[in-house]
């Protein structure tokens, strides 16, 4: 701290009573914003607890009936759309990782 003599005023202004009123200051006004905070984070939490799907379920796989089903209509709007060669394809790749999966009649003259 540096002093110009006995009565003169500090030089450090975040030293001694001025500091201390700033502070309290300070404090006082934090206080005064720590319930809307705390409403805050309240809403916060609820929010991104109310963003999680009720249902459990894990995602889809490449196994899953919907998966495959999406695939075989795939293949339809392909046919529909007059790209036999990348339908064929298509449900050839198909029925090569799914060979257990029985193909539907209006697409297994594709394979043939």
């Amino acid at each position: 701290r540096v002093h110009a003599g006995i009565g003169a005023p500090r030089t450090h202004r975040g030293d001694g009573v001025v500091g201390d009123l700033r502070q309290r200051r300070l404090q006082r006004g934090l206080h005064r914003f720590l319930p809307a905070l705390a409403r805050l984070a309240q809403a916060l939490t609820i929010d991104s607890i109310e963003d999680v799907p009720d249902d459990l379920d894990p995602p889809a796989t490449a196994d899953a009936p919907e998966v495959r089903a999406a695939w075989l209509a795939r293949v339809r709007e392909l046919l529909d759309g007059g790209r036999i060669d990348e339908a064929r394809a298509s449900l050839a790749e198909f029925h090569r990782r799914h060979p257990q999966a029985e193909l539907p009649a209006d697409l297994r003259a594709l394979l043939d």
